[in-house]
């Protein structure tokens, strides 16, 4: 641009083209400022530095955002968050914060969609969504449009929508979110113990005063599924959707626990048809069924197991496998009465018990390895000091485990199959030779 303007000081003022006193003053003022704006310009140019000297101070930002960063994960604390936050804006960076998701949270994530019921949470949320817990009316008071969310902005959505379960109510956790008045802008840094209280209080179909049933059954229309007589929505889960499937393929699993010692057909009978709505527990029937104390309880477990869901990860598999049919096994876990004293004397979820193979869960299935409990197979008696709790490991193809012995077990030949053709595709995958090693030259012949 030409910043020589001084030639337009010495034009004319030639009669009969509108140039008066008046708008010679308005051009003069207006040349005066252009004048001062080139001048301001001229001195807020960034003088010319080399190239050393950039990539000196780029190397001197990036050093000093470390350092912030890793204060910042040490203590996840709001002031370290600001500190970081603005240290990055002053350095024209644009820095979001996601929620890290860590091992623990991604097996909770699938015990929920196994188990299809959440606990209600007792504390340990976000900062930013604490706020909305304790003054939830205010929140509420302005609810938001469900167009204002995008869950892919949640590192734990990502994790959450592996699972079909939670793939199925994502309309459910928007909508709930929105009515909560949930700011959009804080998922990124939501936890698992936040969506835990998002799901028992805005996406329930059905709780009680200490968990909530979150997945409805849906038809063909995408419509929620009801009790023809209470009107109340029908739920689902991995858990509930395996067991029926296991018993409407296997109907043999009716002899195997009719050679359990002591077997009662009546209980049997109404195990098989609890089963076949999805259902293992019967503890619930020993109100009215106090001769069924001694009966073999049973269950849906996992083979791997849902804590080493990492394993999965490792072998390129999808983390939603866990819960997946082929890796699930129904196994016997003592008597109706050993369970029902399992839950009577439970203080919290996560008490363990000395096993053979190490501390296990309280809830994983069990069994004592005594001579003394062998032989009085169904008869509840109290482990003495030489007892030995091991858990029962199902080989490859087996879906049902009763008991130790090949008479308690059911191998699945199809299943066995599936595991196989797995097992190559995962090997044919490690095998791929990376292209740029094929032109380099460097694969051995």
């Amino acid at each position: 641009m030409d910043a020589n303007i001084d030639k337009y000081d010495k034009m004319p003022n030639r009669s009969g083209m509108g140039r008066g006193d008046g708008k010679r003053r308005f051009m003069e003022n207006r040349i005066n400022s252009m004048r001062k704006n080139l001048a301001n310009k001229e001195q807020q140019q960034t003088p010319k530095i080399s190239k050393e000297e950039f990539t000196s101070t780029q190397d001197e930002v990036y050093q000093n955002l470390d350092k912030l960063w890793a204060a910042y994960r040490a203590s996840y604390s709001k002031e370290d968050e600001d500190k970081l936050k603005a240290y990055a804006e002053a350095n024209g960076m644009s820095l979001a914060i996601y929620h890290e998701v860590v091992k623990d949270e991604r097996s909770e994530i699938a015990r929920i969609a196994f188990n299809g019921t959440v606990e209600r949470p007792r504390g340990g949320y976000s900062e930013n969504y604490g706020k909305i817990v304790n003054n939830p009316s205010e929140y509420g008071r302005t609810p938001r449009a469900p167009e204002e969310y995008n869950l892919e902005h949640s590192s734990l959505w990502n994790v959450m929508k592996q699972f079909p379960e939670f793939a199925s109510i994502e309309k459910r956790i928007i909508k709930g979110m929105a009515q909560a008045g949930v700011p959009p802008e804080i998922l990124p840094e939501m936890n698992l113990n936040d969506f835990r209280h998002l799901l028992f209080n805005h996406c329930s179909a059905g709780q009680s005063t200490s968990f909530a049933k979150i997945f409805p059954q849906l038809d063909d229309n995408g419509n929620i599924v009801r009790d023809f007589r209470t009107q109340k929505p029908l739920t689902t889960s991995a858990k509930q959707r395996n067991t029926i499937r296991f018993i409407n393929e296997h109907p043999e699993f009716y002899d195997i626990m009719m050679k359990v010692p002591g077997a009662r057909k009546d209980y049997v009978q109404e195990l098989i048809n609890q089963m076949k709505r999805g259902n293992t527990d019967m503890t619930g029937f020993l109100a009215k069924h106090p001769e069924w104390k001694d009966q073999t309880a049973v269950n849906l477990h996992h083979i791997i197991n849902v804590k080493d869901c990492r394993v999965l990860t490792e072998q390129g598999r999808p983390l939603s496998d866990i819960n997946e049919y082929d890796n699930m096994c129904i196994m016997g876990c003592g008597t109706l009465e050993e369970v029902m004293q399992k839950k009577i004397t439970k203080p919290s979820k996560h008490q363990k018990l000395e096993g053979a193979h190490g501390a296990m869960h309280n809830y994983d299935t069990t069994f004592r390895n005594s001579m003394q409990y062998r032989h009085k197979w169904g008869e509840y008696t109290p482990p003495g000091g030489d007892d030995v709790i091991a858990r029962m490991e199902p080989g490859p193809g087996v879906c049902c485990m009763i008991a130790f012995g090949k008479d308690f077990m059911i191998v699945d030949e199809q299943r066995k199959e599936r595991d196989l053709e797995r097992q190559k595709g995962y090997v044919k995958v490690e095998r791929i030779t990376p292209l740029a090693q094929v032109q380099e030259g460097s694969i051995e012949k």
